[in-house]
């Protein structure tokens, strides 16, 4: 019974995916690494990500229409003291370009959820790969206000 319950332990620790703190000073995001687009009404979200290094993806987030290209926001996806974050910075924010760092509290090879439950919104935010040229990313208000809920389907930019 001990050497099962310690193999049960063993698989529970090695597949976790739902932990906050990574198993070193890497993770797995590489499959964010790219261009990415959705169409809406009014325009063209676009995200393009970059990977730096084992610990650090930089990314950049833009509406582009008929007036040119606006950027949102910058982005990091880093680990810091064995934490790994989801960090953003608003390009139009009309109170000068404000930081808000939001934890990866659950990830795994093809997803990944953010939060920050003191954020006023979004508390937040996922992102899964779908397919090769898909990602479904929402963001929420957390666990107060899961029903606040923006859904975005973004599709591979073509080469």
């Amino acid at each position: 019974m001990k050497s099962y319950l310690f193999l049960v332990l063993l698989i529970g620790s090695i597949t976790c995916n739902s932990c906050k703190e990574t198993s070193g000073n890497s993770f797995h995001f590489e499959w964010l690494a790219g261009s990415w687009m959705m169409q809406t009404n009014d325009g063209l979200i676009t995200e393009d990500w970059t990977v730096i290094n084992d610990s650090l993806l930089t990314g950049s987030s833009a509406f582009v229409n008929k007036n040119g290209i606006h950027p949102f926001e910058t982005i990091q996806l880093s680990i810091r003291n064995k934490r790994a974050l989801y960090i953003v910075t608003g390009t139009n924010d009309t109170a000068g370009n404000r930081t808000v760092a939001f934890e990866i509290t659950q990830h795994d090879q093809k997803s990944f959820t953010a939060e920050n439950a003191g954020h006023d919104f979004p508390r937040r935010i996922s992102y899964r790969l779908i397919r090769d040229d898909s990602i479904h990313a929402w963001i929420d208000g957390g666990e107060k206000e899961p029903s606040k809920r923006s859904e975005f389907y973004y599709k591979r930019k073509p080469d």
